[in-house]
């Protein structure tokens, strides 16, 4: 292993540590959200039904599945910068890690994508059903989504190209080995 594949290694490490701060941040709030919403839900069903307006029901459904996805995602993401940070320890021997890293940023990034829609469409019904609160969690919110969105996405550019980078200084490495 030569000097530039440590310094590339350790990039790598360094990186999804970060990620995986965000990822741990991510299932607190994600939980967090979770409880708050279900205790939310029950006091829109009783003024609903106080109301007599059952049609706020069904609206609330999507932000229940964001907020799903968000913790499902945060799990994954952090179990990806685990196999990662295992895959760029172990010298040569890290090339099917690095593959799995690899497949599975791929499929972390399609859900990142599905996410940020699935955030828009709830921010949208929401400001549609309630103008007052669609326009305060657009001010509050939209900016921090948006933040949080770029940076992770930056971050994960940057993962797999430190993964690809290690990966192709391996290979040739075990080549020359048996000559």
């Amino acid at each position: 292993m030569n000097f530039s594949s440590i310094c590339c290694r350790f990039f790598l490490v360094t990186i999804n540590l970060i990620v995986l701060i965000f990822g741990v941040l991510i299932i607190v709030n994600g939980t967090t959200a979770i409880i708050n919403y279900k205790e939310n839900t029950e006091s829109v069903k009783q003024v609903s039904e106080s109301q007599n307006h059952t049609s706020d029901a069904p609206d609330t459904a999507p932000s229940y599945k964001v907020l799903i996805i968000v913790l499902v995602y945060g799990v994954a993401l952090s179990l990806l910068c685990l196999l990662a940070i295992c895959g760029s320890c172990c010298g040569n021997s890290c090339k099917t890690a690095l593959l799995l890293f690899a497949f599975f940023q791929g499929l972390i990034i399609l859900a990142e994508i599905t996410w940020f829609v699935l955030v828009l469409i709830g921010i949208v019904k929401l400001w549609i059903a309630n103008p007052i609160e669609g326009q305060k969690i657009v001010q509050e919110i939209t900016p921090a989504v948006g933040i949080v969105f770029s940076v992770l996405l930056v971050l994960e550019v940057l993962q797999v190209i430190g993964a690809l980078i290690i990966f192709s200084e391996d290979e040739p490495a075990e080549k020359i080995r048996p000559e």
